[in-house]
């Protein structure tokens, strides 16, 4: 990555943020280097948050995220804003989902405007523990899914994650009114019932 300007994680931030996590969650921080990690930071099942040892500003700044416009995030809080971000992933009730029945069940498309809304509340989150009294900052170009996330997963989290609690009617009437967004669909969408 040549010619990218990288953010690197000192030893200071790292126990700063290791006792935020361990003291939040009881999870530990693992530094993994940037080019193995897929990402910036993610958390794990295991009761890990996985953190990149360096983050590319340009692709940190300029990424896509759901609503949040990640350039309101100061150089100086980055780190500690994607550690509190992989906070609310635990106290959301996110860790794991992914190992549920009815998650592989979904349509692809559904999961993927799932974890859309996971990232916003968790972005939502993250800005509220470091900036309580400052509105986020939100894209100016926000993808025109957002307005059916809000109304989509009502009850997230999902305690028991028996069901995700999709309105399919609504999920429907979206759908067709967006149709050039969604590829096109043979038959209405539904979901397997829980067990």
């Amino acid at each position: 990555m040549v010619g990218y300007i990288f953010l690197y994680l000192t030893p200071e931030v790292f126990q700063m943020l290791d006792a935020i996590a361990r003291s939040k969650i009881g999870y530990s921080i693992l530094v993994l280097p940037f080019e193995k990690i897929g990402g910036f930071a993610s958390v794990d099942v295991l009761r890990v948050i996985k953190l990149a040892n360096k983050i590319c500003l340009p692709i940190f700044y300029n990424g896509p995220r759901p609503e949040m416009d990640y350039s309101g995030v100061p150089l100086e809080m980055v780190y500690e804003f994607l550690v509190w971000h992989e906070i609310a992933h635990v106290v959301l009730g996110a860790v794991g989902i992914e190992f549920t029945g009815w998650w592989w069940e979904m349509d692809s498309w559904i999961r993927r405007l799932f974890v859309a809304e996971m990232e916003r509340r968790a972005d939502k989150y993250a800005w509220e523990m470091l900036f309580p009294n400052i509105p986020m900052p939100v894209r100016k170009d926000k993808l025109v899914h957002l307005e059916m996330l809000r109304v989509l997963f009502p009850n997230f989290p999902l305690p028991e994650r028996k069901d995700p609690g999709i309105n399919l009617e609504i999920l429907n009437e979206f759908a067709d009114k967006h149709k050039d967004f969604f590829w096109v669909r043979e038959k209405s969408f539904s979901l397997p019932m829980s067990a």
